[in-house]
């Protein structure tokens, strides 16, 4: 068996192993969740479809942080935080959509942990590239194969040296990095700096960093998603 192999199949053990029995220790605090969430009204879980290994798509689980149908405002509020400078500026901008209980969730990393269910299923690992969105997904351009050649994980090397000032095109570079240098030393590593990189780091997820390219109003997923890929694959093509 081959050394890539012998890896695979340890660290999916260890995955269910170790999402299991989080999952056990978390239960309370995922029905204290559940029952704050409930008072908001609307569902307490989150599904969308996520990029998975080898380009399967896949339902990821979180705990709702947002309104109902908040997908349905989005585009509304890219062209009305664009059209008053708060989206198409350097800097930051708040989500109207995330409730206050959401923003705790979050700020916490609560939300995340029905992701647990989703590595005891095989569709995520403990460690590994942040699990997109299939249309944000082409925003990694060229690396997108290769960096989900492996299961995206709960945390994972960017997620921990995330910083609000990190570029796109540097998130992308941190997934390729750990896609191809990926060992159980590198997670452990990466496991053991996650609480650390919770409590320290700037990036704060009630706001959100702007996306990749917001020189003009962005009126559409698509046209970003576009614009985006453009500006990734542009190094690329000048070597």
């Amino acid at each position: 068996m081959k050394e890539r192999e012998r890896y695979d199949l340890l660290k999916r053990w260890l995955d269910v192993v170790g999402a299991a029995l989080s999952l056990v220790v978390t239960t309370p605090l995922l029905v204290l969740a559940a029952i704050l969430i409930k008072k908001d009204g609307g569902p307490v879980l989150f599904r969308q479809q996520r990029l998975g290994r080898n380009g399967v798509a896949f339902t990821l689980f979180k705990l709702r942080t947002m309104v109902p149908d908040a997908h349905r405002m989005e585009t509304d509020i890219k062209r009305e935080q664009s059209s008053d400078g708060s989206y198409g500026v350097c800097g930051e901008y708040s989500d109207p959509r995330v409730t206050r209980i959401g923003c705790l969730l979050r700020l916490l990393n609560i939300d995340e942990l029905p992701q647990l269910l989703n590595v005891i299923l095989g569709d995520m690992s403990m460690v590994g590239p942040r699990p997109v969105p299939l249309l944000e997904s082409l925003l990694y351009g060229q690396s997108r194969e290769e960096v989900y050649s492996v299961r995206p994980g709960i945390t994972g090397h960017w997620q921990v040296n995330r910083r609000m000032s990190t570029g796109y095109d540097e998130r992308v570079g941190m997934d390729l990095f750990y896609a191809r240098n990926r060992s159980l030393l590198f997670d452990l590593k990466i496991f053991l700096q996650t609480p650390i990189s919770m409590l320290t780091s700037d990036y704060n997820s009630c706001t959100k960093p702007l996306p990749p390219l917001a020189e003009g109003i962005v009126v559409s997923d698509r046209n970003l998603v576009a614009a985006s890929r453009e500006r990734l694959e542009e190094p690329a093509s000048r070597n």
